[in-house]
């Protein structure tokens, strides 16, 4: 072999070395990708189901609320709503990973984004406030029972909102 030859098929031979490193980096890479959003999916659906439950929860103590209300007995109402409990972690990063956008619309993003911002140590506080000034007689039963009660159906709507996003994600 001279020395032309042997130059070439060094050259082929590096060649086709760093093309196919590239190309193991890149199948490496999607590999990397596809398992962390898989796992991602898994720990986000973990976690509707987490919320789901937590949601359920406290519908039923918005339920006992109406109760009290319904025969006019604050003296009897020792039920502290806590919203600040939801749960978003997995969500965010998936959201922040753009996954999100992979599985869902936008009008559903912006549903979430609602239950997000209502599911708050904010709503938390307004609503609990409602209860005590009920309490306090500083609320009429009237105004504490359509509050409740729009409470009740925002939390149903959540709900149904999370359990249609499951399926979809």
């Amino acid at each position: 072999m001279n020395f032309y030859e042997n130059m070439f098929s060094t050259f082929i031979g590096a060649l086709a070395g760093f093309v196919f490193s590239i190309i193991l980096f890149y199948l490496t890479n999607k590999w990397k990708e596809k398992d962390k959003k898989k796992n991602l999916r898994k720990n986000l659906l973990k976690e509707l189901d987490y919320d789901l439950i937590y949601l359920t929860d406290i519908l039923s103590d918005i339920n006992k609320v109406v109760e009290k209300i319904g025969i006019n007995a604050p003296e009897e109402c020792f039920i502290f709503l806590k919203y600040s409990g939801y749960q978003s972690l997995f969500l965010n990063i998936y959201f922040r990973e753009g996954f999100l956008y992979e599985s869902i619309s936008s009008d559903e993003i912006k549903k979430l984004d609602e239950i997000l911002s209502q599911m708050s140590l904010n709503t938390e506080t307004f609503v609990n406030n409602w209860i005590f000034e009920w309490k306090q007689g500083k609320l009429g039963q009237k105004e504490i029972h359509s509050n409740i009660i729009y409470q009740k159906e925002k939390i149903e709507s959540y709900i149904k909102t999370i359990n249609q996003l499951k399926a979809k994600i």
